[in-house]
């Protein structure tokens, strides 16, 4: 999404990993110094220096036109703390209200769920309900039922 957001009309961020450089800071929060093997340890300049490259909250960019963005996110994930999501969505709003450059942003808190969605299949079908209208919203996909397509297929179906 910073590196080629001109590739995309729409993202949906499931419950994304965005200030990877404060959250490895932070050796208050449960899983960070486990994972300096795969992040690397920030307190190692160089590290610092590799994390502030790809982690993207550091790399949003007020000049850039960012795409349509749904951002997923839990107040009882302990992977991913939720004060990421709401920190990038607070900057790109602040771009947004500068430069009027994208469409639409929703940042959506997931209440029941740590980092993994909902179970159960009503959670799974609204979840997916709400990503499948905001992708159709933002790509402006017309969803009525073209009514002599509709009496075809009934059509057919009365036949076989």
């Amino acid at each position: 999404m910073n590196l080629k957001p001109n590739y995309f009309q729409s993202i949906i961020l499931r419950v994304p990993f965005l200030d990877v450089t404060n959250t490895m800071l932070n050796k208050n929060l449960p899983l960070t110094i486990h994972e300096y093997d795969e992040w690397g340890n920030p307190n190692e300049k160089e590290n610092l220096e590799y994390i502030k490259s790809y982690s993207p909250y550091q790399n949003l960019n007020e000049e850039t036109n960012y795409p349509n963005i749904l951002i997923t996110s839990s107040l009882f994930d302990y992977r991913v703390p939720f004060w990421n999501s709401l920190k990038f969505v607070a900057k790109l709003r602040e771009f947004r209200d500068k430069n009027k450059q994208f469409k639409r942003l929703l940042l959506l808190r997931m209440k029941n769920f740590g980092h993994n969605e909902e179970i159960g299949t009503t959670a799974m079908i609204e979840n997916l309900s709400l990503e499948y209208s905001f992708i159709c919203a933002t790509l402006q996909v017309d969803l009525t039922v073209d009514l002599e397509i509709k009496n075809q297929i009934e059509k057919d179906l009365e036949e076989e």
